[in-house]
């Protein structure tokens, strides 16, 4: 390849690659916020994780195309391992797809499609090394495309995800294990009506709330004053709410208490709709065991 060439195809990289590798290190410097928000929300890590296996694909991607450069620069026997050099390109081009696909506006549809376009250009010029026959390509290829899929489903796993009859196992631990007289504090937040989002501190005896009281400051209020005991998101309200939630085609992502059984956070969502919300519960006590 002559120098000119080089210098041209160094310059396609350069501009086709800049905008990504920018977003990239960008990336980079909001790991270590990443790591800090899974600790502190085990139940929220889908958004991180999903960054942090994009700085990592990212990564990949770069590295194979640095690799692949140098081999059609400085090298011209065949690569021992075609297949790791499809996979690195296959996980590079995953984060990069969904932005040429479904960028809006057009401008981040070009930033996604020009690296692609020259990832592709890349592949070509090293054919030769790649691909000795048709066959080895295809069972590169597919090679790379299986171990993709692998990682996509891996990553469509949610160890707190709860499904409808894990929901009403966890109810059914929670009425029999229930204890006579117990005290929590739950807070709220999400599309809920005003007054379920002040946190209270509930006392229930025998399956009835006899007293509830607000935790914090607010219009007219203080810590200990008296809530309305009416319509109080009792545990078993929130084992309803979560079984309508499920009926209505949403997700629930839960963490239980696991002698008790209840929810002690819990994220619900309802794809299309404005009626995600969260709770959590703590300060669980039990003021008397329950008889036997």
């Amino acid at each position: 390849m002559r120098w000119t060439t080089k210098t041209l195809l160094c310059l396609e990289v350069v501009v086709c690659f800049a905008p990504v590798v920018v977003l990239l290190l960008l990336g980079v410097l909001l790991v270590p916020m990443q790591f800090v928000a899974i600790n502190h929300e085990p139940l929220m890590w889908r958004g991180s994780a999903s960054l942090l296996a994009s700085i990592a694909c990212g990564g990949i991607g770069l590295v194979t195309l640095v690799f692949m450069l140098g081999s059609i620069f400085f090298r011209r026997k065949p690569l021992a391992s075609p297949w790791l050099i499809c996979t690195g390109v296959a996980i590079g081009a995953l984060p990069i797809v969904p932005m040429a696909v479904y960028g809006d506006p057009w401008g981040w549809k070009l930033v996604g499609a020009l690296p692609l376009l020259a990832t592709a250009h890349i592949l070509y010029l090293g054919r030769a090394m790649l691909f000795p026959s048709w066959r080895h390509a295809l069972r590169s290829a597919a090679t790379a495309i299986a171990l993709v899929l692998l990682l996509r489903a891996v990553g469509t796993l949610d160890p707190f995800y709860v499904s409808d009859r894990a929901l009403r196992v966890q109810l059914a631990q929670w009425e029999e294990s229930a204890p006579e007289r117990y005290e929590y504090t739950v807070r709220l937040s999400g599309w809920l009506r005003p007054e379920d989002l002040n946190p209270k501190h509930i006392v229930v005896e025998n399956g009835e709330v006899v007293s509830a009281v607000y935790v914090q400051d607010g219009p007219g209020r203080k810590p200990g004053d008296p809530a309305p005991l009416d319509d109080l998101w009792t545990i078993e309200r929130a084992f309803r709410e979560f079984l309508a939630a499920k009926e209505a085609g949403g997700t629930v992502a839960a963490r239980f208490d696991l002698r008790w059984g209840f929810a002690e956070r819990a994220f619900v969502e309802i794809e299309g709709e404005s009626a995600g919300w969260d709770i959590e519960v703590s300060e669980f006590n039990v003021l008397r065991e329950a008889a036997d």
